[in-house]
């Protein structure tokens, strides 16, 4: 673990890479709905375990400890229904499904599936400018005492995997993947990520970034399933 200098640490700051930063903020907050910003606050209680499996929950309470009125209330519900998060009897409660519980788990099974032929479509479709943001900002993300490595390689994670899937050529697997990124962002609100995995993400996101500038797409593919078979065996 670094050392403390005494000295102040430098704030992370994404405005540095503006590349990258566009596209892993594309779709966040800009057309959001208050039925998108309920199911989120849901989803956070969700994933804290606030609301373990089979929580029934009542819409009127739920609605006032979120600051929101039924209506959209009613949209977040059906939208987290239809995911398979919460299951509605019909004229029940909704009741938070016991496969919320492994929700995580089973959405990094479900990028395996994903990410490392997308890690392999997008080898030599980069646009150049997002590599070297993300090659610097790698370099942001190496531990140090001297500024927040932390923050810098939590964004450094999203960066990868969401540039991935901006230069993959499907929009059915761009979709999908910032969909499974969406909860991974969740969770990330929920609790901190240990210093350890941060650093192994590190070192397994820069292995696949080197395939790819590398024009490897073999190796892209394969640094992609090493980095997600690593997550799920830690995480299960």
């Amino acid at each position: 673990m670094p050392k403390p200098t005494g000295l102040p640490v430098q704030a992370f700051r994404t405005s540095r890479y503006p590349v990258v930063q566009a596209i892993v903020d594309a779709d966040v907050d800009a057309t959001q709905t208050l039925s998108d910003r309920a199911g989120e606050q849901l989803m956070k209680k969700i994933l804290s375990g606030a609301y373990p499996a089979g929580t029934p929950l009542n819409s009127s309470e739920l609605a006032e400890s979120l600051g929101v009125s039924r209506t959209p209330l009613a949209k977040a519900l059906a939208k987290l229904t239809a995911d398979g998060i919460l299951v509605q009897p019909r004229k029940q409660p909704a009741i938070v499904s016991t496969a919320a519980v492994d929700w995580l788990q089973q959405t990094r099974r479900f990028r395996r599936l994903l990410e490392p032929d997308a890690a392999a479509w997008a080898t030599g479709q980069f646009d150049q400018d997002a590599l070297d943001d993300l090659w610097a900002l790698s370099r942001e993300a190496e531990p140090s005492p001297r500024h927040d490595w932390k923050g810098a390689a939590k964004f450094f994670d999203f960066a990868v995997h969401l540039c991935i899937a901006e230069f993959c050529g499907n929009e059915p697997l761009r979709v999908a993947i910032r969909k499974c990124l969406a909860y991974r962002r969740l969770a990330y609100a929920v609790s901190e990520p240990p210093e350890a995995g941060l650093k192994s993400d590190l070192e397994e996101h820069v292995a696949v970034l080197d395939a790819i500038t590398r024009g490897d797409p073999a190796a892209a593919k394969r640094a992609m399933e090493r980095h997600l078979d690593r997550a799920i065996q830690q995480n299960s």
